[in-house]
């Protein structure tokens, strides 16, 4: 049976409509509260998602699901499990294969975001440009053999593809 298992990392980060997206659609998932837990587990997931947070990646001492959730992300690409990951997820994909995540400018609010050229599969559908909400300090470097699909005006690397792994901007 196909089950998402979804990965918050804060009360202040939510599923949004994710949850009622998933129930309207008949999609089995389970929702894992790492702030309560301290614990990340995916046993049966076909598919992973993780939701953004205002730690850094770097920080493992403070959050040690951190480590644990970029171990399950690492052996999650190795089964071609896909996995999505926005904002402080994008940044776990990035730091669990390689990819330095390191302080940069800050950006809040809608930032436009551009679609890279020659960009196929489901991003080749979305607009050249578009607004996203931003909400971080930090960014990362595209880990190797990873494609960038979008690019910011301030903060270049927004969104990339890495094997199953898919990481886009959140389209408003």
């Amino acid at each position: 049976m196909n089950r998402v298992d979804v990965f918050q990392h804060m009360p202040t980060e939510p599923l949004g409509y994710i949850d009622n997206l998933f129930s309207l659609l008949n999609v089995p998932f389970k929702h894992h509260c790492l702030w309560e837990t301290n614990e990340v587990s995916a046993r049966d997931a076909t598919r992973l998602i993780f939701l953004g947070g205002p730690m850094s990646v770097n920080n493992e001492v403070e959050f040690p699901w951190l480590r644990q959730e970029k171990d399950l992300i690492r052996r999650a690409l190795k089964k071609e499990i896909p996995a999505l990951g926005l904002c402080l997820g994008a940044q776990l994909v990035a730091s669990a294969n390689g990819a330095r995540v390191f302080r940069f400018a800050h950006e809040t609010g809608w930032c436009r975001v551009h679609r890279e050229p020659g960009v196929k599969g489901p991003f080749a559908t979305f607009p050249d440009s578009l607004y996203v909400f931003q909400m971080h300090n930090e960014t990362f470097e595209i880990p190797y053999s990873g494609n960038l699909l979008f690019t910011g005006e301030r903060v270049r690397n927004q969104g990339f593809r890495l094997k199953a792994a898919l990481l886009p901007p959140v389209p408003s």
